[in-house]
């Protein structure tokens, strides 16, 4: 079995034309700046998913989960799963940022 696990060799081939044009001094900071950008974006992406739901339904999402059992329409309920789903994704990936962040303190 074949596994598409990144090498040394394939993160040199990414990071170095981002040093060699000068935006970074070495592939280090040029890989830990698009790896954080990359997390920030998530992050961004799915609080901005969140906020729509929460300007729809003008309700916060533990109100609106309060009242949709007496109120559940098909379409109540996808936008209560894709909004679980936001709120879930957004406290993964800032886990994952602040995790990155301790491991590149010690």
């Amino acid at each position: 079995m074949r596994t598409n696990l990144i090498n040394t060799q394939t993160i040199h081939a990414l990071m170095r034309p981002l040093v060699l044009s000068g935006i970074y001094k070495s592939e280090a900071d040029a890989l830990q700046s698009v790896v954080y950008d990359f997390i920030n974006q998530k992050i961004a992406f799915y609080k901005k998913q969140s906020d729509a739901f929460e300007t729809k339904y003008k309700l916060s999402f533990e109100t609106f989960s309060s009242q949709l059992t007496n109120n559940s329409t098909m379409e109540s309920d996808d936008d209560w799963f894709e909004w679980k789903a936001a709120i879930e994704m957004s406290k993964s990936w800032t886990a994952s940022l602040k995790l990155l962040g301790d491991e590149n303190r010690h």
